[in-house]
């Protein structure tokens, strides 16, 4: 299952590449990060928040 996640938010789209894109929950540009589940891959960016 791959998705990007909104580093703000949380809000997810299935399929996508990662970068700055619109979000329709906060309503303007921001970073989408990628995340991988079930496929081994260490924590990353999203688990980085403050």
């Amino acid at each position: 299952m791959n998705v990007i996640i909104c580093k703000e938010c949380g809000y997810s789209i299935e399929s996508k590449e990662p970068g700055f894109q619109y979000c329709p929950q906060c309503q303007k540009e921001v970073k989408f990060i990628k995340f991988e589940a079930f496929c081994g891959a260490k924590p990353g960016d999203l688990h980085e928040r403050n």
